[in-house]
């Protein structure tokens, strides 16, 4: 997984499908989504949130959402929001004072009928 060559990770998440999805910046505008699926090595570019400053993002395997903190250079808020993995917007959820980072405990089922979970 990597970057154009102009940009840096900012943050990334992994599905339980293999997909692993990126949020990246070339330090002039919003985080772009970057998707990657291992099995068939493609690289895709998803879109622009319309957010920077990506702090964290993760990816809920049993609701399929993907979700992360924003907090701009310079700025005392963050926003936490889910991005819609189609087009790359970011749809903000909450905005708190501070910086934040998060984690979701996810398992990836080793069954097909997600029988563990």
């Amino acid at each position: 997984v990597g970057a154009p060559a102009d940009s840096s990770i900012r943050a990334l998440a992994a599905a339980c499908s293999g997909a692993v999805f990126v949020l990246a910046n070339n330090g002039t505008g919003s985080d772009t989504l970057y998707r990657f699926e291992p099995s068939a090595s493609n690289y895709s570019l998803v879109g622009s949130t319309g957010y920077s400053g990506a702090t964290s993002v993760e990816f809920d395997n049993h609701g399929g959402t993907l979700y992360a903190w924003f907090n701009a250079s310079g700025d005392t808020t963050s926003t936490q929001a889910t991005i819609d993995t189609a087009p790359g917007a970011a749809s903000p959820t909450a905005t708190l004072s501070g910086r934040y980072r998060m984690a979701i405990r996810n398992e990836c089922s080793i069954f097909m009928d997600d029988f563990e979970a």
